[in-house]
């Protein structure tokens, strides 16, 4: 072995989805010294990653959308198979994607978000002013750009681009409960958190999930009320099957109370040891971790 890798023959035919030589590496040229393509660290829970030094490690976390692809027969109940909006309406690539098709698909997904969201000239107007492309782009650059990318990408099957990509826009609150209720694999870690939990806070997770209890009671009290004006008249204080039903409302409103409010303190009883579990052993694997890469040579 003479110390260099072996290419597979099946990677040898990948291609970047666009050329080398671009229109917005030709705008963009500058005569300063060449910027840093990634961040000098970033985080996998709780594992390091120098991005500058492991290129594809870092764009395959970036890039690679596994845990949506691993509920893709369901992500019509969080969205429709359509391209995203653009921004007007919702007011770069490196030789090391061809080292692996997954990432090469993700990255052309990644592109063809890009092309959906800047389909006009304010859209990347507002992109400029949020910072998701670099200001020194111009509209006809940016538009060859594209032309350059979609003519090496199948626009009618989409067989070029990571399969989460046939989905524009999902619903991060459909997601969740496709993760709780249809998970890919069941865990509790999936039936408490969802696909990507919105809020670490007990407040922010009963407002999400029970605030629709107000509207209820706010309907029960207006009801029980009307019922108890009802009895008030003369007319339905003699009507028996008035009283029966104002009866059992009254006893079945209760019940519903009592119940609502065990239901809420046994979630947050569930909710509040599973964290504690949760963090004491992620905090206990993690020492374990550091532990071991300590007593190693």
């Amino acid at each position: 072995m003479d110390g260099r890798r072996i290419q597979d023959p099946a990677l040898e035919k990948l291609t970047p989805p666009i050329p080398k030589t671009n229109p917005l590496t030709a705008s963009s040229s500058t005569t300063h010294e060449p910027e840093s393509l990634h961040p000098a660290i970033t985080f996998e829970k709780d594992k390091y990653l120098q991005p500058n030094r492991d290129a594809c490690s870092y764009l395959a976390l970036d890039l690679k959308t596994p845990r949506l692809n691993d509920i893709h027969q369901h992500l019509w109940l969080a969205g429709l198979p359509n391209a995203a909006q653009p921004l007007h309406r919702q007011s770069l690539l490196a030789d090391n994607l061809c080292s692996d098709q997954e990432l090469r698909k993700s990255a052309c997904g990644l592109l063809l978000s890009y092309a959906w969201l800047m389909r006009h000239k304010s859209d990347l107007d507002i992109a400029k002013e949020s910072g998701l492309v670099s200001k020194n782009i111009e509209w006809p650059n940016w538009a060859e750009f594209l032309e350059a990318f979609l003519d090496n990408i199948n626009l009618e099957t989409l067989s070029d681009v990571n399969k989460r990509y046939k989905y524009g826009e999902l619903r991060l609150s459909r997601l969740n409960a496709i993760y709780r209720l249809i998970p890919p694999a069941y865990s509790m870690k999936f039936f408490i958190r969802g696909y990507r939990a919105e809020s670490t806070w007990y407040n922010a997770f009963f407002g999400c999930h029970f605030k629709w209890m107000l509207a209820v009671f706010a309907v029960l009290s207006v009801f029980l009320s009307a019922l108890q004006v009802g009895l008030a008249t003369r007319i339905l204080q003699d009507n028996g099957t008035f009283q029966s039903v104002s009866y059992g409302f009254a006893l079945a409103a209760v019940v519903s109370v009592v119940g609502s409010v065990a239901v809420v303190f046994f979630v947050w009883l569930g909710l509040f040891w599973y964290y504690l579990l949760s963090t004491r052993r992620y905090a206990k694997a993690v020492d374990r971790r550091r532990d071991n890469a300590v007593s190693s040579p």
